[in-house]
């Protein structure tokens, strides 16, 4: 858990409110891992891939209702912007 929260950049217990919840509703499920005794491995579940691919399908769908309106050139210039802005060092965001 304390990876996840470190990789999410929160707090550990905002993750392990998140995952109560996804493990409340089947996404995914606690286990022990084989090699370390104190650690708990977090596994997607059937019903969480499923859910996940449900999730990737609709927000391609959305990026591609969003991005219609501009032209394949356009779009390589915002993905590069975009790129530019997510590249910025976390000290130099505002």
């Amino acid at each position: 858990m304390a990876d996840l929260a470190t990789r999410l950049e929160v707090v550990p217990r905002a993750v392990t409110t998140l995952v109560d919840g996804l493990e409340a509703a089947g996404c995914v499920r606690r286990a022990p891992d084989p090699a370390n005794r104190r650690v708990i491995r977090i596994e997607l579940t059937d019903t969480g891939r499923a859910t996940l691919r449900r999730l990737r399908s609709a927000r391609t769908d959305a990026a591609e209702e969003i991005l219609a309106p501009l032209t394949a050139e356009q779009r390589e210039v915002l993905g590069g912007l975009l790129n530019a802005l997510t590249d910025v060092p976390a000290e130099r965001r505002c």
